[in-house]
């Protein structure tokens, strides 16, 4: 009993020795790596990414003009471009990043929709008929009497027109405006085969959704943006003067709507919002259906270029652009602005460390989402700024031993989708004082604990980590008592540590027999650039009492019992 007792109290007392050598060792202990950590998270802006003034214009079907556009009613964009109408000099204009070109039309037309094929469908308001102009500037009539009624095929106010799904004899979308407003799905050879309900009082712009299941209306005077369901004729969506109150106090007066789904899975409603009819003064908003909150505002009277000053017609590109028809734009003639999130754009630079005194680095580390067409580059300086070199794109870099310099940091993101941005959640930077040494890196196998076979089970069952090379260390001690018949486990591989293999792990059974077991583990602790929690008892005191007590033990353990030394 006395051989078993000094046998635990000797190893108790090896047990807090060994917790202590690091303090024991004092300056002889190497240093740990510190962390430099930034979590502030860095997107690309979403703003205007192009603009056109649409001047030098190629003279299509029998015109020959050049020059801005001094009005802009609508856009509707195809892949590769967009084209927009200006009815006051009855003209179309179709944009691509080749080619700018002009087409007369036979009459006033509002809105003008690119067919697969080339050719045009134009609304023409005053000659109260839908047309589809042709490349060579011929035209066909596809609906309507020129009388202005609404029996049989007769149209009374054409202001915009859409055919879906692009088929030659597919059914149109007519929206009227003012003359006998309505908003009317029609068949060219059979005339009105649905209409909204509800009372539309001035339709500025009605669109299909969802292959005609669906269909998005922008009423000016009622002030609202209807969706209906086409099977159903109710109306499943709204998005009126009392969803916006508060956004800066201004008007609402929604002059055309769109709506597509984004990678991030919503359905943005976007709104054409020409609510200062008085002066110059706009706004495009981005609506999230679902939640009806309004997501970005863009067009900010601020004097910028993302400035919108009458914003008449939106579309969404294929691209996910949003394209706006700016109506009397900046200096007084039309353009188009295409939002979008920006191609790219690096964050500002940081330094590691609260000065930009020379440091060693060892490696930097990054987080961030990623959707598909998005990347992230970190990129570093060590001569405080005056060049930069790449890490990569992969999230983690690992520089060459020694090296050191004036550490600052920056990344680049980048997207080649117009509809969403990377996001950079966070940054790890590695280093030490110039200097100092670094800890040792460590390098272990496997290691088992008990046979693997034996009888008895140890009192902890679990794994340890491996180590994180640099990291200081301390023993942590566990007792485990003798159990049932069981099986003896096999240490796995520890985690590699960085620069080295890591810390073997412990196996979770024990050797046979009823032995007490002692389990020393390696616990690697980092050193980070965040404050530490108030709240937190000192480690040091903590290290003290519980190496006092834990001697005061184990003396017990080998000394014959006294009244004020008394094992617990």
């Amino acid at each position: 009993m006395m051989l078993r007792r000094r046998t635990v109290g000797l190893l108790v007392l090896a047990a807090i020795a060994a917790w202590n050598l690091p303090l024991l060792a004092g300056a002889a202990q190497a240093e740990p790596w510190r962390e430099w950590t930034s979590a502030n998270e860095a997107r690309l802006p979403r703003g205007v990414r192009s603009s056109w003034m649409l001047g030098a214009l190629e003279s299509q079907g029998g015109i020959a003009w050049s020059g801005t556009v001094p009005r802009v009613r609508s856009v509707d964009a195809f892949p590769g471009g967009f084209v927009i109408t200006d009815s006051e000099r009855q003209k179309i204009v179709e944009w691509t990043p080749s080619k700018v070109t002009a087409w007369a039309t036979p009459g006033r037309s509002w809105y003008a929709q690119r067919l697969s094929n080339g050719d045009f469908l134009l609304a023409l308001r005053d000659d109260l008929k839908v047309v589809e102009l042709s490349r060579d500037g011929g035209s066909t009539l596809v609906y309507g009497t020129g009388e202005s009624t609404h029996d049989g095929l007769g149209v009374m106010d054409p202001f915009g027109v859409e055919r879906l799904n692009d088929a030659p004899d597919g059914r149109l979308l007519i929206a009227e405006s003012v003359r006998g407003p309505r908003v009317a799905e029609v068949d060219p050879a059979r005339g009105v085969v649905w209409e909204a309900p509800g009372g539309i009082a001035k339709a500025k712009s009605a669109h299909w959704l969802h292959d005609g299941a669906e269909v998005i209306v922008a009423d000016e005077q009622l002030k609202e943006v209807r969706i209906y369901d086409r099977a159903t004729s109710r109306v499943v969506w709204s998005f009126g003067a009392a969803d916006v109150a508060g956004l800066q106090e201004k008007r609402y007066d929604p002059a055309s709507a769109a709506a597509a789904t984004g990678p991030d899975g919503r359905e943005h409603v976007y709104i054409a919002d020409d609510y200062d009819l008085s002066g110059p003064g706009g706004r495009v908003l981005d609506v999230d259906r679902a939640t009806k909150t309004v997501l970005n505002e863009f067009g900010a009277q601020d004097g910028s270029a993302e400035d919108v000053t009458n914003p008449r017609g939106i579309d969404v590109g294929p691209d996910g652009t949003v394209y706006v028809a700016d109506d009397f734009g900046k200096g007084g003639e039309g353009r188009v602005l295409a939002y979008g999130y920006q191609a790219s754009g690096e964050t500002p630079v940081a330094s590691v460390g609260s000065d930009f005194d020379d440091k060693q680095v060892r490696s930097i580390t990054w987080q961030a989402s990623l959707p598909e067409g998005t990347s992230v580059e970190m990129l570093y300086s060590l001569d405080g700024g005056a060049s930069w070199a790449s890490a990569g794109t992969s999230g983690s870099f690992t520089f060459p031993s020694g090296t050191h310099g004036r550490v600052r940091y920056k990344a680049r993101l980048a997207t080649t989708d117009a509809r969403t941005t990377p996001a950079l959640t966070g940054v790890t930077v590695r280093w030490l004082p110039l200097g100092v040494a670094p800890a040792p890196e460590t390098s272990g196998g496997g290691e088992t604990s008990g046979t693997p076979a034996g009888s008895g089970t140890s009192g902890g069952s679990e794994t340890a980590t491996g180590s994180q090379a640099g990291g200081s260390t301390r023993v942590r001690v566990r007792l485990g008592t003798a159990g049932g018949a069981g099986n003896g486990g096999t240490g796995g591989p520890g985690a590699a540590g960085t620069g080295g293999a890591g810390q073997g792990g412990i196996g979770a059974g024990a050797g046979s027999g009823s032995r007490t077991g002692l389990l020393f583990e390696r616990v690697d602790e980092k050193q980070t650039s965040q404050p530490a929690d108030a709240s937190e008892p000192p480690r040091g005191a903590t290290r003290a009492g519980v190496s006092i007590l834990g001697t005061l033990y184990g003396l017990g353990l080998l000394l014959r019992p006294r009244p004020w030394l008394v094992p617990i």
